[in-house]
């Protein structure tokens, strides 16, 4: 039973074991745990490289609107008794306000029997009086919980370095996910090549629709990459996962590590979250797709993950890049010299046109996706058109039916 005698607290926490594999496992993201239970996308950012009046603006707009989570991770080594801060612990973020051009945040400590944050705040204040607690909040000092108390918004740079957040699904108006399995024969050898090229790493391509009637002023979408649950051993590995973003005019295969519209960084944890907002002007005027790609170092067994992409505009594809093709079939046409076939769309003709139906079996992994190449060959001089369409029946087609989704 936990402290209050409510039992769903332990059964929350041995359901998440569960999904974990076991409780000896390595250290967990907060931003992880809270996307396990809610589905707000995770973040987590490095307070020491962080531009800090984004970092307040975000903050402040999260809490005060109840669309975000902030848990922020204290510095190793720190002087425990002085501060009143527990080194290498969680802290989340109640509240942020501003008062007289100052910043302050309240925090609640994770171990109240621990520290008292009293402390902090007596360091952290250069005017603690009662006008500034009943500001805060703070009228009573016999109700106190000292595991919770403000610091100045400016001193957590200085007792702690990442700042976990999760922000509410709601603003987001489309997603996406996928699933997939990266072999570890197909790992060790994207590890020994990667250095020189990512053509053989797994590729994903995406590209939004922007209505006429979008109203907000930016375009934001995240892209989370999550390992699905491994066994105990597997999670104990030096196991790194990165992924780099490009922007692309065409559905192609990135070969070169160059040209980054973003380049990641290699994290060892559940959930991998990357960000992108840009004014929705621009972004309209680039008309631009985007490829993301995966990395890993330090794998040793299969990778399984799933890949979800959220979206302020609507998501017009998600399709993973099949550039290994398992299977291939070749055809040799001889083209009748001098005789049109119709090629027109719009022509009586367009019956005597070769024709040709394909079929596929469904890819290995649910919603993996699978790609078709297809490659013509011939003299320099021909003039040929290939229109691409989908359909149910096996027939010849007297028109271009509607539903053409590619046309060369």
């Amino acid at each position: 039973m936990s402290f209050n005698k409510t039992l769903w607290p332990n059964l929350l926490e041995k359901a998440l074991m569960k999904v974990y594999g076991g409780y000896k496992i390595r250290k967990l993201s907060p931003s992880s745990i809270v996307y396990n239970l809610t589905g707000w996308p995770p973040e987590k950012i490095n307070l020491l490289n962080e531009d800090r009046n984004k970092l307040w603006e975000n903050i402040y707009t999260g809490i005060n609107n109840g669309e975000a989570i902030f848990i922020l991770t204290s510095q190793d080594s720190l002087q425990e008794s002085v501060i009143g801060i527990k080194s290498n612990s969680y802290y989340s973020i109640l509240e942020a306000i501003q008062i007289n051009d100052v910043k302050y945040l309240l925090l609640k400590n994770t171990y109240p029997n621990y520290y008292s944050g009293s402390n902090c705040e007596r360091t952290s204040f250069k005017i603690w009086n009662d006008n500034l607690r009943k500001q805060c909040h703070f009228t009573n000092k016999n109700i106190f919980d000292s595991s919770v108390f403000w610091i100045e918004f400016n001193e957590i740079f200085l007792h702690f370095s990442v700042v976990d957040f999760n922000w509410c699904t709601k603003n987001y108006a489309s997603k996406m996910m996928l699933f997939d399995i990266w072999k570890i024969e197909d790992i060790k050898n994207e590890y020994k090549q990667d250095f020189f090229s990512l053509k053989d790493n797994p590729q994903y391509f995406i590209s939004f629709n922007i209505p006429k009637n979008y109203r907000i002023p930016f375009v934001e979408f995240k892209i989370i990459v999550s390992k699905l649950p491994a066994k105990h051993e597997d999670e104990l590995m030096e196991d790194f996962l990165a992924i780099h973003l490009f922007s692309t005019k065409n559905f192609e295969t990135i070969k070169y590590k160059e040209n980054f519209l973003l380049k990641g960084f290699y994290l060892n944890d559940n959930h991998y979250t990357l960000r992108i907002r840009m004014d929705a002007a621009s972004f309209l005027q680039q008309q631009t797709n985007y490829i993301i790609v995966l990395s890993s170092k330090g794998r040793k067994t299969d990778l399984k993950y799933s890949i979800t992409l959220f979206s302020t505009c609507e998501i017009k594809s998600f399709t993973k890049i099949n550039f290994n093709y398992q299977k291939t079939k070749n055809m040799e046409i001889n083209l009748l010299k001098g005789i049109s076939s119709g090629g027109n769309p719009l022509s009586p003709f367009f019956y005597r046109n070769y024709q040709y139906v394909m079929r596929f079996d469904p890819p290995d992994v649910t919603n993996s996706g699978a790609s078709l190449k297809i490659s013509l060959t011939g003299n320099a001089s021909d003039s040929v058109n290939l229109f691409v369409f989908q359909h149910q029946y096996c027939k010849r087609f007297y028109l271009l039916p509607q539903n053409t989704i590619s046309v060369y």
